[in-house]
C-alpha cells in the first residue's frame, strides 16, 4: 500500500482483498479468522460506523453479507 492510516487500515484492506478473492473463486461459506481484535470488534458491532475506517468496515460487511450463504468472524 502506498498509504495507510494505521495497522487496522492495512488489516481491513487485506481482508477485503482476500474476501474478494474468495468471491471470485465461488466460495459459498466463509470463516474469517483475524488476530487483530479491533477488526473483529468492528465487524461485530457498529462502533466504527462513523470513524475514518468506517467505509472499509461497511464494505467488508457488505461483501460478507451479499456473497456468502454463511459467514462467521
Amino acid at each position: 500500500m502506498n498509504f495507510s492510516c494505521n495497522p487496522m487500515h492495512i488489516e481491513l484492506v487485506a481482508c477485503i482483498e482476500w474476501v474478494n478473492g474468495a468471491v471470485q473463486m465461488g466460495i459459498n461459506n466463509i470463516v474469517l479468522e483475524k488476530d487483530a481484535e479491533q477488526v473483529v470488534w468492528a465487524l461485530q458491532g457498529d462502533d466504527f460506523r462513523l470513524s475514518m475506517l468506517g467505509g472499509l468496515v461497511h464494505e467488508l460487511e457488505e461483501l460478507l453479507g451479499e456473497n456468502f450463504v454463511s459467514s462467521q468472524v
